[in-house]
């Protein structure tokens, strides 16, 4: 891969609204759009805006979306200034990113490994004749401009996660999470997305790679989630990040988005001499990630619920596919020794903040002290991650080699396999038919799981298919995890004992 060309100015642009449409916007959590004016492209044009973002709104410095009023419409910016035509435009305030560089650099990491991802630029703005500073302008990913820009067809269907919800599983949304969201297409059956995630959680160990390759882009989506662990995307459910079926191919694709949700951002609270976090699990975002751990007790604090540790069911089983977890550390590798190297990535961090280092000076929201040190903080997380991930990679390409494992699941029954060469107690583990649910039932300590040998518990499989899981009660983490179809009156197994292949008994 290969970084994208860079913009060559930073374009000044402005937006203006009556006293009337202020008391619209400015009401904190209103998503009603209201007349204004919108300097672009050095012509003004009447639009429809508001604010956007979720916690952004709660910053002084307002993040803001433009639109033109009619549907079929577009606005094109400055010659050189990498705009693009689009009907709605994204303004982020990035109040929270000491340097402004973490969207620009992830989202170039994105476009440069081919990933359909939005385009992004730098812009400064003027809000009812106040400077408001630098801006990174993000292109909107919900409409059919989006959707022809990126290769799609334009007759493609776009879905977007639900609030704090982009899991991808069968069950309901929690209290605190959102419903799935249709952007285009609106009128048709959204029987494509419900026959994709069903297949996505019940298609079986053995048939999961094969289909995969048949229903997404996998390519894009392995490139994909290597930028996400060299970028510690790590805000994921979160994300609002959408999935497109395309109308051509007839399949499904992931774009990213919030991925100013990373453990690389220069966070506002952080001190001049600060450090990045770089030292996330690889598979961000699966039950092996600790992380999201503290996801859960965040969620439950501030939502008053007992909110679960989230994981995403299509990078979950993109991981515990040994041929498709290689192709992933594969491109990792590949982009540590390119683009993700202090070689290509110092230059184009220093790149980055060179464009907006005149624009930085008048900016009245930045932290000046942070700003300066936002290229060396990016560069050290580059280094780190690197040095981290290098070390990490071999533990990885093993994972699934020895322990204790789903040996098979049957009519009223769930079987345990132990590869190790000492007996294994179950005391202190659980086990498991809703993987959201991970301590569901304890595991009677004093029943012991003989070397190489196995031991048959009883278990209710789902009539529908389901999965299990057996976890560490202490660190609430997997030993192992297990999709499967309807049963049928069959059993679903390794074969053979132990092994990484599966099969039907």
């Amino acid at each position: 891969m290969t970084w994208p060309e860079l913009q060559q100015e930073v374009e000044p642009l402005e937006i203006t609204f009556p006293p009337s449409t202020a008391e619209i916007v400015y009401q904190l959590w209103s998503k009603v759009y209201a007349p204004g004016r919108l300097y672009l492209g050095g012509t003004w044009y009447d639009v429809e805006l508001r604010q956007r973002g979720d916690g952004a709104r709660e910053h002084p410095k307002h993040s803001w979306k433009t639109r033109h009023p009619t549907g079929g419409e577009t606005h094109l910016g400055a010659p050189g200034a990498g705009s693009w035509a689009a009907r709605t435009r994204n303004y982020l305030a990035e109040y929270l990113d000491g340097g402004y560089l973490s969207d620009p650099f992830a989202y170039g990491l994105m476009r440069g490994a081919g990933v359909r991802s939005p385009r992004w630029r730098f812009v400064t703005l003027d809000v009812n004749g106040e400077h408001q500073g630098v801006y990174v302008e993000v292109q909107e990913p919900d409409d059919k401009h989006f959707l022809r820009d990126q290769g799609f067809h334009a007759d493609s269907t776009t879905y977007r996660c639900g609030l704090r919800d982009c899991e991808m599983k069968l069950s309901p949304p929690a209290s605190y999470q959102g419903q799935w969201e249709k952007e285009t297409n609106e009128a048709a059956p959204w029987d494509d997305l419900w026959t994709f995630l069903r297949e996505l959680n019940r298609t079986p160990e053995h048939e999961f790679p094969a289909w995969l390759e048949t229903r997404f882009d996998v390519p894009r989506l392995v490139r994909m989630y290597a930028v996400a662990i060299l970028i510690s995307w790590s805000g994921i459910d979160d994300s609002g990040s959408y999935l497109v079926h395309d109308a051509a191919t007839g399949k499904w694709s992931f774009v990213p988005w919030d991925l100013n949700n990373a453990r690389l951002v220069y966070w506002r609270g952080l001190s001049p001499t600060g450090t990045p976090n770089w030292h996330d699990a690889i598979p961000t975002y699966t039950l092996y990630d600790p992380a999201t751990l503290g996801v859960a007790a965040d969620k439950s604090e501030r939502y008053g619920v007992t909110a679960h540790p989230p994981f995403v069911v299509l990078f979950q089983r993109l991981w515990d596919a040994p041929a498709l977890r290689a192709r992933v550390l594969d491109e990792v590798e590949e982009m540590l020794d390119g683009a993700f190297s202090p070689a290509e990535a110092y230059p184009r961090v220093e790149a980055l903040h060179a464009l907006i280092a005149q624009p930085l000076q008048r900016d009245p929201w930045v932290r000046q002290d942070l700003a300066a040190a936002s290229v060396r903080f990016l560069q050290e997380y580059v280094r780190r991650r690197a040095e981290f991930l290098r070390a990490e990679i071999p533990r990885e390409r093993r994972r699934g080699e020895g322990g204790l494992v789903v040996n098979a699941v049957g009519p009223g029954f769930v079987e345990l396999y132990n590869r190790e060469d000492a007996p294994r107690d179950l005391g202190g583990l659980t086990l498991t038919s809703n993987l959201r649910d991970r301590l569901q039932t304890p595991l009677p300590a004093g029943t012991v799981v003989p070397a190489r040998g196995k031991v048959t518990l009883p278990f209710t499989p789902g009539a529908d298919g389901g999965e299990v899981g057996v976890f560490d009660a202490g660190t609430q983490l997997p030993l192992d995890v297990t999709f499967y179809a309807p049963l049928g009156g069959k059993t679903y197994a390794r074969v053979p004992d132990g092994a990484e292949s599966w099969g039907w008994r």
